[in-house]
């Protein structure tokens, strides 16, 4: 489960009445993931028909690894051990077929376990192989390893809206995170 607390949202040129609406829709929001990590959105929504592009962008701020354990454990059988992320920034169009853009993602110090989901044992030559093959441990402009992640994600229509745009997200995660 992620938890979203003290949202706080404002949204813009929403009417049934023609002439009050100046603009493309919009909404911005802030709002504690995990209780914990500051997050900032803002959405431009498209005005036309489904295949004009809306645009997302959006901050976490910086934050411990593990906040997320109670998400990880029981989807994936992660357990965050340590880790920081530095920057999370995104920036992506979508509509209803796609999402394309970039994202920055900048972290540290990334170690792991990796568990059983059915009676959370631990799998440690899985986990031997993901810190020291798959994953990477640090992800920092200067370094020469440092990526920056594209975003290009096609949405399952049979999901919402809130599915299609985390997962977009975490198409760019895994294309700065993962080595292979």
């Amino acid at each position: 489960m992620v938890s979203f607390n003290s949202l706080n949202a404002t949204l813009r040129n929403i009417s049934n009445i023609d002439s009050l609406i100046n603009g493309p829709a919009t909404l911005s929001a802030q709002t504690k993931v995990m209780g914990e990590a500051t997050l900032n959105v803002d959405f431009v929504f498209a005005s036309a028909g489904p295949q004009e592009q809306s645009q997302v962008s959006g901050t976490l701020e910086p934050t411990e690894f593990a906040i997320f354990n109670p998400m990880l454990k029981p989807y994936v059988g992660v357990n965050v051990q340590s880790g920081r992320s530095v920057q999370l920034a995104f920036n992506y169009g979508f509509n209803n077929e796609r999402a394309n853009g970039d994202l920055i993602f900048q972290y540290k110090n990334l170690d792991f376990l990796m568990l059983d989901k059915k009676n959370n044992s631990k799998k440690l030559l899985l986990t031997f192989l993901a810190n020291n093959l798959v994953i990477r441990e640090n992800n920092i402009e200067g370094n020469d390893s440092y990526r920056k992640g594209e975003i290009a994600h096609e949405r399952n229509k049979k999901k919402g809206a809130f599915n299609f745009w985390w997962k977009a997200i975490l198409n760019g995660i895994k294309d700065v995170a993962v080595v292979l």
